[in-house]
């Protein structure tokens, strides 16, 4: 079972750490990295995981961009 406790408190202290936070749409859901300071400026947008690279991706994603395509 996931242990959410400890990934929120993981997720803190990046956002901390790195100055960034992870937002979200209102109405689609679709989430997004922004500055964790007061401009909020929208640094990547559709953020989505690529379970083949490991890693996330913002926009769209192709197997001749993934790392292990």
């Amino acid at each position: 079972m996931a242990d959410l406790s400890a990934f929120l408190k993981e997720l803190a202290e990046l956002t901390q750490k790195h100055g960034l936070e992870i937002g979200g749409c209102g109405d689609c859901g679709s989430p997004w990295i922004v500055t964790a300071d007061d401009s909020g400026e929208t640094l990547l947008e559709h953020l989505a995981y690529c379970e083949e690279c490991s890693t996330y991706f913002g926009g769209s994603h192709s197997r001749a961009e993934c790392s292990r395509g």
